[in-house]
């Protein structure tokens, strides 16, 4: 039996992207369970990322199943491995959102006087209105008012904007504290390593078949890929550039702001304390 070299590669790039995607949340949730705290991580994100994994799960569970209902009649280019990753990520998805509210409520977070991280109200309405607008687009479809194609085509597109409005409020985050203290960077690496080799299932796929038709057709993957690249090396940069060897001094600064100075008083934890400074 002649083997496909490129189907063989192209299967090999998906299930490193999602061992490498499905790993890259768990730093994060050990972290949160290490420490205790949930400071370093912004809610915003936390909720977004539920939100869109929640949407990618769906996207990607219904247009396997209506591809094996109707074979030859939709042309779906999600993968086993594709849905594999995004039940497996809204699971963990779920388990961080549990540890934001359990460690608020205990008061992990807040230590030193800084504040809790709280969901922005403009954010938690936006989400709101995202879940109700679903829960009217799955009502339509299920009495025939809407397609199935286009409900998992606006699912697809929820998961490509959420992602990408779901980074922006950590690397906000990680900006005014001026640290990544308590964001793993290893998610981050993990992250890097999937969306690299998300791309390169695509790309392989459409190598193979002659057709940009794997990279258009899945619009959800290539956004995914593509979002994740562009904040993680943002996040990579923030890491190991910007705020590289900086922390607050005192978990208790980050809520001060210490206004007379108009910032976060930093420390460089690369240098040692200064004479008659602990």
């Amino acid at each position: 039996m002649k083997v496909d070299a490129l189907s063989v590669v192209a299967t090999l790039c998906g299930w490193i992207y999602t061992s490498a995607w499905a790993v890259s949340g768990y730093p994060q949730v050990i972290l949160i369970f290490r420490t205790g705290s949930v400071e370093g991580v912004s809610l915003d994100w936390a909720a977004l990322n539920l939100t869109g994994f929640a949407a990618y799960a769906f996207y990607t569970c219904g247009s396997l199943l209506q591809a094996a209902r109707h074979p030859g009649g939709l042309d779906s280019h999600v993968e086993w491995n594709d849905a594999a990753f995004a039940v497996h990520g809204a699971a963990l998805c779920a388990l961080v959102a549990a540890q934001c509210v359990y460690y608020r409520r205990r008061g992990g977070g807040g230590s030193g006087g800084a504040p809790l991280p709280t969901v922005r109200p403009g954010v938690a309405a936006a989400l709101a209105a995202s879940w109700a607008a679903f829960a009217v687009a799955l009502a339509a479809a299920a009495t025939g008012r809407l397609s199935w194609s286009h409900l998992l085509g606006g699912a697809a597109w929820a998961k490509v904007v959420a992602s990408f409005l779901k980074y922006i409020p950590q690397a906000v985050h990680n900006a005014r504290r001026r640290s990544t203290d308590g964001w793993s960077v290893g998610s981050v690496l993990g992250d890097t390593t999937g969306g690299v080799f998300s791309l390169a299932q695509q790309l392989t796929r459409c190598v193979q078949m002659g057709s940009w038709a794997p990279l258009v057709g899945n619009v959800a993957k290539l956004g995914l890929a593509a979002v994740s690249l562009f904040f993680d090396a943002l996040f990579l940069v923030q890491h190991y550039w910007w705020y590289a060897g900086l922390s607050p001094v005192g978990v208790a600064a980050y809520g001060r702001l210490a206004s007379d100075e108009g910032g976060l008083e930093m420390v460089d934890t690369e240098r040692p304390p200064e004479e008659g400074r602990l």
